[in-house]
């Protein structure tokens, strides 16, 4: 669990919530995943525009990378079958992609203002990121490499999203306008 301001990460016991552990990153911590490929936990250290790579049995960071042309990582989404992070650039509106095994930035493509939240289908092999401008960028994943399908404003703060890989919908949770509750836009892929 991150701690953003505090700059750690709290390690509790998936099967009763007990305390476990502090890990303590150097900065402000960003999103968490953890990658089954690697058995690993990584992390995004906003305010140094690092990954920290985690160790969850030793409960310690074990490597970084610096994640150059990035300002702000924050946004996290890690692709297992090719061992690459997918990491948002909330300051400069920038994803960058990170080989897992060298550790490296591999690649850098342009995405909304303020991107917040990446979410991956894996079935039709796209990648959604939001933004908290409102904006959306839809990329197609091949292999280790992206190409940029397109980029939209959706909706203003329309920066949460979410696939189900079944149906390849696209959720996109929204703020209600004056006097409306919130409202859950719901797309398909085509």
């Amino acid at each position: 669990m991150s701690n953003e301001l505090g700059g750690t990460e709290t390690v509790l016991d998936a099967l009763d919530g007990h305390f476990l552990s502090t890990i303590a990153l150097g900065g402000q911590a960003g999103n968490v995943v953890y990658d089954p490929s690697s058995q690993r936990v990584f992390v995004t250290v906003q305010s140094r525009n690092r990954l920290a790579e985690i160790d969850p049995v030793a409960d310690r960071v074990v490597r970084s990378v610096n994640l150059r042309g990035c300002d702000h990582s924050h946004g996290l989404y890690v692709e297992p079958l090719n061992s690459l992070a997918l990491v948002a650039c909330d300051a400069n509106a920038r994803l960058v992609v990170v080989d897992l095994h060298s550790m490296r930035p591999i690649a850098s493509y342009g995405v909304g203002t303020n991107p917040d939240v990446l979410a991956f289908d894996p079935g039709l092999r796209r990648l959604y990121v939001a933004a908290e401008s409102g904006e959306v960028a839809v990329f197609a994943k091949m292999g280790r490499s992206l190409r940029r399908l397109g980029l939209a404003k959706l909706a203003s703060n329309a920066h949460s999203v979410a696939v189900d890989p079944v149906s390849h919908s696209v959720f996109f949770p929204l703020e209600g306008g004056a006097g409306h509750g919130p409202i859950l836009r719901v797309m398909v892929a085509t």
